[in-house]
């Protein structure tokens, strides 16, 4: 009896193990996936800044990196308010 619930408690601790394992993966997983996502955000929001200070209109600006024009006036005011801010 004594060595059944030794290998009870060896399965138990196997499937927590296992399930920690998995629960590292998922998360490894969703956050490559944010950093992705976060990364192309920046980038779009980078190119839009570029174009906008090349004087592109605000609706081309949306239309080539796919931001809102919401979006690319609030990053337009963030230009014109802050002179450093043209250089990023």
């Amino acid at each position: 009896m004594k060595r059944k619930r030794m290998d009870q408690k060896a399965i138990l601790e196997y499937k927590i193990d296992e399930g920690k394992a998995m629960g590292r993966i998922e998360g490894e997983a969703i956050g490559l996936e944010k950093g992705r996502t976060e990364g192309i955000e920046k980038e779009k929001k980078q190119t839009a800044k570029r174009l906008l200070q090349d004087g592109l209109a605000i609706d081309l600006v949306s239309r080539y990196t796919g931001l809102s024009k919401e979006q690319i006036e609030d990053l337009k005011k963030y230009i014109l308010e802050e002179p450093s801010a043209a250089n990023f």
